[in-house]
């Protein structure tokens, strides 16, 4: 009998053993903590922007929460067509990963997003008091450092997005590369279309 593993462990696992997390979880089930990781990277990632545009472009409220459900519907759904994209241009490079072996690739390699987006959240709450307490740091300074912080922790997602589609469709990084890039490419290309149909202010990155 498999021993049982936490939603908490493959969390902390899949950010530094990537290929070894999306082994186990597809080992014992392709949508184990399916639902889990979806909410938290639908919510997080769409209320991270939401509050920083709110900060920086001093929109309104009412404007900030018609973006933010209409990125929420994005997002969520962005991961069921991703994963197509994903795995049927993955399929066309002598790719062997099925969908949904895809889905729990794309899925587990989420986290550092999700970090990077909740960051956001709690930097532009508290830039405000932070460089009042600490007035010899300048705002620029502390946003390059958040941004850096921000840039690292995407990049992280990327790279385990490349390792988990290299894992699930049995072929080299250079070709899960590639492949990621045409699915990125999509993605931008809908989020540009629905952005511009809906006319919402936020853009998501």
């Amino acid at each position: 009998m498999k021993k049982e593993i936490s939603f908490f462990d493959l969390l902390s696992q899949t950010c530094f053993y990537p290929r070894q997390t999306t082994k186990t979880v597809l080992d014992k089930n392709p949508n184990l903590y399916f639902w889990p990781m979806a909410i938290i990277y639908t919510f997080g990632s769409s209320l991270g922007l939401s509050v920083l545009y709110y900060v920086l472009k001093h929109i309104s409220w009412s404007t900030v929460f018609y973006s933010f459900l209409i990125t929420l519907i994005y997002t969520f759904g962005s991961i069921f067509v991703n994963s197509w994209f994903l795995y049927w241009f993955g399929r066309q490079f002598d790719g062997k990963g099925s969908y949904e072996k895809v889905k729990t690739a794309y899925i587990w390699s989420m986290p550092p997003y999700v970090i990077a987006q909740i960051l956001m959240v709690v930097h532009s709450g508290s830039l405000p008091q932070f460089t009042s307490i600490y007035p010899a740091l300048s705002a620029g300074f502390i946003l390059f450092i958040s941004h850096l912080i921000g840039a690292f922790l995407i990049g992280w997602q990327v790279v385990l997005i490349c390792v988990n589609l290299s894992e699930v469709h049995k072929f080299s990084i250079w070709k899960s590369i590639f492949v990621l890039i045409i699915g990125f490419a999509l993605d931008w290309f809908g989020w540009w279309a629905v952005k511009h149909f809906f006319n919402i202010e936020l853009f998501r990155f």
